[in-house]
């Protein structure tokens, strides 16, 4: 039986392995199913259950991820994969600073709507209309609201702020996507 689940080194603080912390982290997706487990089961630790599991009506929701609880997970996929694709562009309107079609030029971030040094940074910078002088590629904007409406406005902290909260679901959603690809099943 595998050991995979065992502490993983990652490197050292300021040089890590963000490829194996992806890796540590689709681990814990693998550690959720239920059902009969696969023979690569990669968990050691955890064995067959749910072998019973009917919902209120008795369909069977053996097998799958406990999140899953017996629905089409093709359809969440697709919905997942859908869903950053639109924050990526598909749209036409990324909103994904740096990257993608047509990304936002203009979010509510202090540090990008600095000149480069030694200019000074006050607010006359946070107000500046112009794009921001650093791209800080990467980071999630809050988006569109209820109608799909959006714009590129830095003083618009509701829809153009950034936020490490916000890139946290985003990289996961990709890490999850990209794992997905790689077994296939995307």
């Amino acid at each position: 039986m595998s050991t995979e689940s065992a502490n993983i080194d990652i490197g050292t603080p300021g040089n890590y392995d963000y490829g194996k912390v992806i890796h540590a982290s689709l681990l814990f997706y693998e550690a959720q199913r239920s059902g009969k487990l696969p023979a690569d089961n990669r968990i050691p630790w955890r064995g067959d259950s749910m072998l019973d599991d009917k919902g209120d009506n008795g369909e069977d929701l053996t097998g799958g991820y406990f999140d899953d609880l017996g629905i089409n997970a093709a359809d969440y996929r697709a919905f997942a994969n859908k869903s950053i694709g639109y924050a990526l562009g598909d749209t036409g309107r990324s909103f994904v600073v740096g990257v993608g079609v047509n990304p936002p030029t203009h979010e509510h971030h202090r540090a990008s709507s600095c000149p480069d040094r030694p200019k000074v940074c006050d607010h006359s910078a946070f107000t500046s209309p112009l794009p921001n002088p650093q791209v800080l590629t990467g980071a999630l904007v809050g988006g569109p609201d209820a109608n799909d409406s959006y714009e590129d406005k830095r003083d618009d902290y509701v829809h153009n702020e950034v936020a490490c909260d916000y890139n946290a679901g985003f990289q996961s959603a990709n890490a999850g996507l990209l794992h997905l690809k790689l077994k296939g099943l995307l």
